[in-house]
């Protein structure tokens, strides 16, 4: 009867232990899942913003007098909603381009040129905010 009793506490303390591991587990597999989901979201959201960026150039080269006027303006991309600043300054425009979903979002800034005589469009600079 004695023997009973001492296999009972080692089958406890092998089950406790067996719950732990895969409760880590668990809580790991969630861990990575959030991290996974977070780094899709961030590509997504930079995507976006690139897209209204390529907006822009893409209304550039059609109309270089392009933002007549000077508002901002709104496109999708996906799930993404996209605002667009332009500000003209010469044959310069500031592009500012936000990408916003799931109080998530990217912001990217770009420098573009317009040739006023040629109506060529060329990118100076792209840089994340």
């Amino acid at each position: 009867m004695q023997k009973g009793f001492a296999v009972l506490p080692i089958i406890l303390l092998v089950s406790v232990l067996i719950f732990e591991v895969a409760a880590a587990g668990i809580f790991i597999l969630y861990i990575s899942q959030q991290t996974g989901s977070t780094l899709r979201r961030q590509v997504e959201a930079l995507a976006a913003a690139e897209a209204g960026i390529h907006d822009v150039l893409i209304r550039s080269i059609r109309d270089k007098n392009f933002p007549t006027p000077e508002v901002p303006y709104d496109i999708t991309a996906g799930d993404w909603a996209v605002t667009i600043t332009v500000v003209k300054n010469g044959d310069e425009r500031a592009v500012t381009s936000s990408a916003r979903a799931f109080s998530r979002g990217k912001t990217l800034k770009a420098i573009l040129t317009v040739a006023s005589s040629t109506g060529q469009v060329t990118i100076d600079s792209v840089v994340e905010l």
